[in-house]
């Protein structure tokens, strides 16, 4: 009974994790449980399901197989199999007779967790919409979502991400306010936050929120870079700006980053008329192959 309890309670933590769209989380819960019960097709059903809505393909079609073979109900393995299709962005009139179809059976769906039956549902098809760049259907996706699951986190951070690639900058950052309002903890959320207000030139109000985000985690790249250039553009700080970026460089970085760094530094040495400077910091960021930011 207390193994079965132990079970569970991690089941349904991993579960948990992934309502609220923490996949990572959920994975790492989920393959606790399935070392401790191996053989629960469960588990290892629900592990595909983590991983396909990361994005790990691979990892999804693998786990689905031995959740097929450990003879997890059929409906089930073809539904994700369905949702795969959408969320990659496959088009034809036959997959979308097929997913008007399952949605319609959201109402007398009998199976395990029917919040998460909606939630993988409208993700996989916005995700999908967003693949080919239809951004109208993507939105229209997650405003049905929103509707059917109004409490949902995963929903309005992406919604929110749609808002932004359609360059609808402040309903984003409303988004991203809505989420932190729910969630106050949420890193990803106020991380960009912060960037789209610094992207609209609010930069005292960006710049509380990166120190916020680097309270809760220090070493988090985006917000320091973030931070420094608040600093930066906000003329007061510009000094400030400086070290940050070369402490930052000696922390081990990818290429992406320590190049991000690189030009961020060249920007701040042309505005002090440091040519050499600015020359060296330019060369060494493009020599890393990277694009500027």
């Amino acid at each position: 009974l207390y193994r079965y309890n132990v079970s569970y309670l991690r089941k349904q933590a991993g579960l948990a994790e992934m309502e609220v769209g923490d996949f990572a989380a959920a994975i790492n819960v989920l393959e606790s449980e399935e070392r401790s019960q191996p053989e629960s097709a469960e588990t290892v059903y629900w592990l595909a399901v983590a991983h396909r809505r990361a994005g790990h393909f691979r990892a999804f079609q693998e786990y689905l197989q031995r959740a097929e073979k450990m003879a997890y109900p059929q409906d089930e393995i073809q539904r994700q199999r369905l949702l795969l299709r959408l969320q990659t962005g496959e088009m034809s009139d036959e997959l979308d007779e097929s997913a008007k179809a399952l949605i319609e059976r959201a109402d007398t769906y009998g199976g395990p967790r029917e919040d998460l039956f909606v939630d993988e549902f409208y993700e996989a098809r916005a995700q999908g919409y967003l693949a080919n760049y239809r951004l109208f259907d993507a939105t229209l996706a997650l405003d049905h979502w929103i509707q059917a699951r109004p409490g949902s986190l995963s929903a309005r951070i992406i919604r929110a991400d749609v808002l932004y690639r359609g360059m609808n900058l402040e309903a984003a950052e409303r988004e991203y306010k809505e989420i932190l309002s729910r969630t106050p903890d949420n890193l990803t959320a106020r991380l960009q936050r912060a960037d789209l207000l610094k992207l609209n030139q609010k930069i005292q109000v960006a710049e509380e929120e990166y120190r916020i985000c680097l309270k809760n985690a220090p070493s988090n790249f985006q917000a320091q870079i973030g931070l420094a250039g608040c600093e930066f553009r906000g003329g007061k700080k510009v000094n400030e700006a400086r070290e940050r970026l070369l402490a930052l460089l000696k922390q081990e970085l990818d290429s992406p980053q320590r190049a991000a760094a690189l030009f961020l530094l060249g920007e701040i040495a042309r505005s002090q008329k440091d040519f050499d400077s600015t020359v060296k910091y330019l060369t060494e960021g493009l020599s890393l192959g990277a694009p500027f930011d």
